[in-house]
């Protein structure tokens, strides 16, 4: 990678070029976010949660082959290749799109950089490559995770891709729930907090049936190993509250949902694997609270079942015996 003042250096040219978006909420962390002209028809503020609150931070998204940026790129463009230290944390990432993010810890900016397209999941979660390092001196985690509550009480929703987590939460939203996320949320393990990052949802291609009104409603319609994945953005704005319990994702063809007690062994790989490939360099801080967050309320596998419509009910019944 490059040297320190380089990455300054980058920081600096993608915020000079770049024009303010929007100020946005990420938890407890407010940051103005700025874009530039190939990002800014991209609709990014579609997913961004807005604020009028005092900013902390600034986040600069940029795209295109810039010359004077692809000065940037490293020795070994096909290997990711990460920088992290108690200054500066920066991350190059050449597949499956490539991305550049650099985050200056000490004056609180960085900047996002895709030389090329940018993908539908970036667009649907804004400035995420940076908020694992923005983050990481409070109590507070992004976790790769689904959260839906009622009352200021949430479920939390652990699995791998694919598991059925947003399935869950689109069938619980429909049905009047609050929902933190169906991706990625915010954990506050000592604190027994989940918070939300983004307002957008992404549906595949074998959810649509279920939910076509969404499908149909869709701001974008990405690609998902061939197969149209919907991108949504639902008219109930993400909330946050208490986990009241955390629930490892299964489908296994239950005929109605089906929960069971449960050891945070159980479910916690998913949580811990996902969740830190999102940020190579950011591992050693996120895993001690990403282990505290798998324990922080009653564990317990849960299969969805085969109908949509019952889920609802189901995880209903189960919250209400909770204490």
């Amino acid at each position: 990678m490059t040297r320190h003042n380089h990455l300054r250096d980058f920081i600096d040219k993608a915020f000079a070029r770049s024009t303010p978006l929007c100020r946005a909420r990420f938890g407890e962390l407010v940051a103005d976010v700025l874009v530039d002209e190939g990002a800014a028809p991209q609709g990014f503020e579609r997913a961004l949660l807005k604020t009028d609150a005092s900013p902390e931070a600034s986040f600069a998204i940029i795209t295109g082959e810039d010359p004077e940026l692809l000065r940037i790129v490293p020795d070994h463009p096909e290997r990711i290749q990460v920088v992290s230290d108690f200054e500066l944390y920066a991350y190059w990432r050449p597949t499956p799109s490539r991305l550049f993010a650099v985050y200056d810890r000490v004056r609180m900016r960085g900047a996002v950089w895709f030389p090329h397209q940018i993908p539908a999941g970036a667009i649907g979660q804004p400035c995420e490559p940076l908020l694992h390092a923005a983050i990481e001196p409070t109590g507070w985690v992004v976790a790769h995770a689904a959260a839906v509550g009622r009352e200021g009480r949430f479920l939390l929703l652990v699995g791998s891709g694919r598991s059925g987590k947003s399935t869950a939460t689109l069938a619980c939203v429909r049905a009047g729930w609050s929902y933190a996320g169906d991706d990625l949320v915010l954990l506050n393990p000592s604190r027994s907090l989940v918070a939300p990052l983004f307002s957008s949802v992404r549906l595949r291609h074998s959810g649509a049936a279920a939910f076509q009104s969404l499908a149909d409603a869709a701001f974008m319609v990405s690609d998902d190993d061939g197969a149209p994945r919907y991108e949504l953005r639902l008219d109930r704005l993400p909330s946050g509250g208490t986990v009241a319990a955390v629930l490892g994702v299964r489908r296994r063809g239950a005929s109605e949902v089906s929960v069971v007690p449960a050891r945070a062994a159980d479910y916690l790989g998913p949580l811990l694997r996902d969740s830190t490939s999102r940020a190579p360099g950011c591992t050693p801080s996120m895993t001690p609270k990403l282990l505290a967050a798998g324990r922080m309320a009653p564990g317990f596998i849960v299969d969805t079942g085969i109908d949509p419509a019952g889920i609802p009910g189901g995880l209903g019944t189960f919250l209400e015996t909770l204490p």
